[in-house]
């Protein structure tokens, strides 16, 4: 599985992506968990029995741009097991700044308008 998200995506939105299983010896109810990758638990299952991912934290991709998260869904006796890589889009997200906080600067008295000497 793979999805891109804007790193500006709100916190709840669910990932555009559904986990699909099967097990053909089984009609137990699923459990599904995020057993690793998950950096700072930034996303979270929704609900342990539905396939659903959620966005829990805010994304920041000067922090990471990436994420491999390996899920685990089990028929109650049996795991199976799969990555969902989620890629961070960056975004404009940072103001222009000064470098430095105040600029000194000398005109002369007859200095020409629009001319720099």
């Amino acid at each position: 599985y793979s999805v891109s998200l804007r790193e500006d995506v709100l916190l709840g939105e669910k990932l555009p992506l559904n986990l699909r299983v099967d097990d053909a010896d089984s009609d137990a109810q699923f459990t599904f968990r995020i057993a690793s990758g998950n950096f700072k638990n930034a996303f979270g299952v929704l609900s342990p029995h539905a396939g659903q991912l959620s966005v829990r934290r805010r994304l920041d991709f000067e922090t990471r741009s990436a994420y491999r998260l390996e899920m685990g869904v089990s028929d109650g006796l049996f795991w199976g097991w799969a990555s969902v890589d989620v890629q961070v889009i960056d975004v404009d997200d940072t103001s222009p700044a000064f470098l430095n906080a105040s600029y000194t600067a000398t005109v002369r008295e007859d200095a020409l308008i629009g001319r720099d000497r």
